[in-house]
């Protein structure tokens, strides 16, 4: 009996102590929206837990790894300008964590990447690597690939 409880304390420690070592505060989603005349616009969305952050894709260096965004080439599309982003809740200021002036968003944060359409219906793909961190700790630099498929 002495057994059985000090094997379910012992999952329940284990399963608590997984739990806590993978933190994911940012989750993300991928979508295109139509512009017209073969024109889109490429929506990287991130979704980010209360308390936590991610930063800009312009940091200078020294600082946290920035969100950079990769599309893999593909002959059936080009890209049209930089990839802008916005969010309602920004902040920009000193972070005492780097001791540097940075840009970083809370709750949401859209990356826009204008695309025009060469060829057919193609599947826009590639990766984000950002950072985010809260007032405690910063995570690992994560890599999340994408697959968008035109429509």
């Amino acid at each position: 009996m002495k057994k059985g409880y000090l094997l379910i304390v012992f999952l329940l420690v284990t399963y608590i102590t997984s739990q806590a070592q993978t933190l994911k505060p940012v989750s993300w989603s991928f979508s295109s929206e139509s512009l017209g005349n073969n024109e889109y616009n490429i929506l990287l969305t991130a979704t980010i837990q209360e308390n936590w952050w991610t930063y800009s894709q312009y940091i200078k260096e020294g600082g946290p790894i920035p969100t950079t965004i990769t599309f893999d080439a593909n002959k059936d599309f080009e890209i049209s300008g930089t990839t802008g982003e916005a969010g309602a809740h920004v902040k920009e200021g000193l972070e005492p964590m780097f001791d540097m002036v940075l840009k970083k968003y809370a709750d949401k944060v859209v990356f826009t990447q204008k695309i025009k359409v060469l060829n057919g219906k193609p599947e826009i793909s590639g990766h984000v690597e950002f950072m985010c961190c809260d007032d405690k700790q910063c995570l690992a630099p994560e890599t999340v690939p994408f697959k968008i498929s035109i429509q």
